[in-house]
């Protein structure tokens, strides 16, 4: 049997994964074990708790230690049939995913190295020369690239002559659902999924549904996520909703489960996400809502503009006032319909597991063709 060993951060299998580098890493695994290779994880270090200096030190700690695991793995097994797949970010944790594909390749596998996550970019502009050799490097020492946003393609293949392969986050058929979503219009339906953290501007999608609310429009937000990262800021928004009223509008739903999302999904009509986390990639949240017809009204961060390919729905003003108002605009030009079908066919179209999983085996049969 063909072998994958893959490198990432998965967290605690027996629990809900947190964040989209660990939804990622686990559909990856479950898509390389349907096309029937064997996958061997190997974990790297997570930390989720509030950022400081003894969090990061423990983070480049764990990391330094998460690598040597992975070398004394690598270092018994055959090579024959065998590949390693290294699910990184760039950035700060460029250092140990150069060492990464270092200690792969001089193990004398092949390697694919794949960059989750977004500002790539970014983070190679801004970056010290140091930096941008350690990347020239790590992208030329591994035989294949892959990358969640296209929009990183020209970056990567300025640096090396190694494979490039686009690969997008997916959503299953078996939780998409068959058609659109018919949706309700007397009660307004927003909601919100994802990591609840400052940098994702919560409190914003909070304010626009006050906003909205003393515009005479009845509606209910909910909101799908956890706060593991930033539990003040958590109690802070609760604070809002009491101080505001907002009691019967706004529930938190914490962290569900695929199957006990749907009753909240299937009748949203907008999903707002004023994010401006620095790292945004391919939002899973993003990605998951579209695909049950909700509409996304959403900051241009990471890879929001490609995957919703609407600009009408790109605010990057992230006040309440500027989010409220494109939600006013789709209901007086009686817009729901159309662009619930529109995001829906979208994600039908292009972003299915189905899909990319057929992609997926074509990049892997390359891959072991040469091996």
């Amino acid at each position: 049997m063909k072998i994958v060993y893959l490198f990432g951060k998965f967290g605690d299998f027996s629990k809900k994964p947190y964040g989209g580098g660990e939804v990622g890493n686990r559909r990856t695994k479950k898509i390389l074990e349907d096309l029937e290779y064997q996958v061997i994880p190997i974990h790297r270090y997570c930390n989720y708790k509030k950022k400081s200096f003894l969090v990061y030190m423990d983070m480049i700690f764990g990391d330094i230690i998460s690598v040597l695991k992975m070398a004394f793995k690598l270092l018994l097994k055959s090579r024959k049939n065998s590949v390693v797949h290294i699910s990184g970010f760039t950035g700060a944790y460029m250092p140990i995913e150069y060492c990464s594909v270092c200690i792969a390749k001089l193990l004398g596998f092949k390697v694919i190295y794949e960059i989750r996550g977004g500002g790539i970019i970014q983070c190679y502009n801004e970056g010290s020369v140091i930096y941008k050799k350690l990347f020239h490097y790590t992208v030329n020492m591994a035989d294949h690239i892959w990358s969640q946003g296209m929009e990183n393609k020209d970056l990567i293949c300025s640096n090396t002559k190694s494979r490039f392969f686009y690969y997008p986050n997916c959503v299953s058929e078996e939780f998409m659902p068959h058609q659109c979503p018919i949706k309700e219009k007397k009660i307004l339906r927003l909601v919100y999924m994802g990591r609840i953290n400052p940098s994702k501007n919560v409190d914003v999608i909070l304010e626009t549904a006050l906003y909205l609310k003393n515009k005479g429009i009845s509606l209910i937000l909910d909101i799908i996520g956890g706060a593991t990262d930033c539990p003040e800021y958590l109690e802070k928004l609760q604070a809002f909703v009491a101080k505001n009223k907002l009691q019967n509008e706004v529930f938190f739903r914490g962290q569900l489960d695929k199957p006990d999302m749907v009753e909240y999904l299937k009748n949203a009509v907008f999903f707002l996400f004023p994010t401006q986390e620095k790292r945004e990639g391919q939002s899973n949240s993003l990605t998951e809502l579209m695909s049950f017809g909700i509409i996304p009204i959403a900051s241009s961060q990471g890879y929001n503009r490609t995957i919703i390919d609407c600009d009408d729905l790109i605010e990057n003003n992230l006040t309440a006032e500027s989010y409220g108002n494109k939600i006013i605009d789709v209901l007086n030009t009686k817009r729901i319909d159309s662009l619930s079908k529109e995001m829906y066919l979208r994600i039908k179209s292009h972003f299915t597991y189905s899909a990319v999983r057929d992609k997926v085996k074509f990049e892997y049969n390359e891959i072991f063709r040469n091996i």
